[in-house]
């Protein structure tokens, strides 16, 4: 009887810290739904396009902006991501999670500024 309680505890114990994770993972992404945080998406968007090639590569191996060598290697990423805390966090806490929101940016910008505008 003993050992079935302590397996339950252990089995409520470990729901409790799955639950916990995933909720915290979605929270991460907050930033979608707040003005500032597309604001900052928009304008991290803006300079991959203006570095095609910090782009391509960040696109393919996204756990490079983690990387300080390879931000050695672009010192205006890592001034970029020195001055924009949000993006920075983002890609440091899931670097494909956020690229992957990054291109869903680029493809959907317009229904994004639609909706910001509609709520001025």
């Amino acid at each position: 009887m003993k050992t079935m309680k302590a397996k339950l505890l252990w089995v409520a114990a470990l729901c409790f810290v799955v639950m916990g994770t995933t909720a915290a993972a979605s929270a991460q992404r907050v930033w979608w739904n707040d003005r500032d945080g597309v604001a900052q998406v928009r304008n991290f968007d803006e300079f991959l396009d203006r570095h095609p090639g910090v782009s391509a590569e960040l696109q393919r191996h996204p756990e490079l902006a983690n990387d300080p060598y390879w931000l050695a290697r672009h010192p205006e990423l890592r001034d970029y991501l020195r001055d924009h805390r949000l993006v920075r966090d983002e890609l440091h806490q899931n670097p494909r999670a956020f690229m992957a929101d990054e291109r869903r940016f680029e493809r959907n910008d317009w229904r994004i500024r639609n909706k910001w505008r509609d709520r001025r």
